[in-house]
């Protein structure tokens, strides 16, 4: 093993006990407030299909966010995982009515093989994410070079991975402000978010500035 995949795997454990000690109701404040923030971003408002993750107890709640944006008039879409275990790249899809919490158990949603709620829908009838304007992804640690430390199976850097620079949709990482590192272990794989949104600022990744 790598010190590479060691530092990482020291990150990701330490991480996930702050997050889990975060308190519910803060959590909730935090990513309200992200909501304000990425609403006064021009890439957002630009934006007419954005994908979002359905959060786990731990991550920034997306669910607002959801809600938010199908207001403003965007499409909104959710990640499918491939039901092919040896595939990562993840498919999007939009739901209708766009957002429905799955308590209850509506018939729309499912949980996917990560117990992580999603849409109960046919992978291969879904989007590839170029066909999409952002994307939103959770996040278990960060720098301000917009470098993104995941939890590990390589989904999204998958999903991006596979398309085109130049056909990808912007790539926006939400997290908290306590999950900021110096500086994150990468590997060649590793795809860089665009932008990382906090409760009290908005990052532009050192790709994107350098595109500009």
């Amino acid at each position: 093993m790598s010190s590479s995949i060691q530092s990482k795997s020291a990150l990701r454990k330490a991480l996930r006990k702050l997050r889990r000690a975060l308190p519910k109701e803060v959590r909730e404040t935090k990513s309200q407030a992200m909501v304000s923030r990425i609403r006064e971003q021009p890439w957002y408002a630009a934006a007419l299909k954005v994908a979002v993750y359905y959060p786990t107890s731990e991550e920034v709640n997306t669910l607002d966010l959801a809600a938010q944006a199908a207001m403003d008039g965007k499409t909104v879409y959710w990640p499918l995982v491939n039901p092919r275990a040896s595939e990562k790249p993840l498919r999007f899809i939009p739901l209708d009515p766009p957002m429905a919490k799955p308590e209850g158990l509506p018939e729309q949603w499912c949980r996917n093989r990560y117990s992580i709620w999603e849409p109960q829908a046919d992978y291969e009838a879904a989007l590839t994410p170029e066909h999409l304007d952002v994307v939103f992804i959770p996040l278990l640690g960060f720098d301000d070079q917009g470098n993104r430390l995941g939890m590990g199976g390589g989904h999204y850097d998958a999903t991006l991975g596979a398309v085109r620079l130049e056909e990808r949709p912007l790539a926006v990482g939400l997290g908290f402000e306590f999950q900021r590192l110096a500086a994150i272990p990468m590997e060649p794989f590793d795809v860089p978010m665009d932008h990382i949104v906090t409760e009290d600022r908005v990052i532009t990744g050192a790709s994107r500035q350098n595109s500009i």
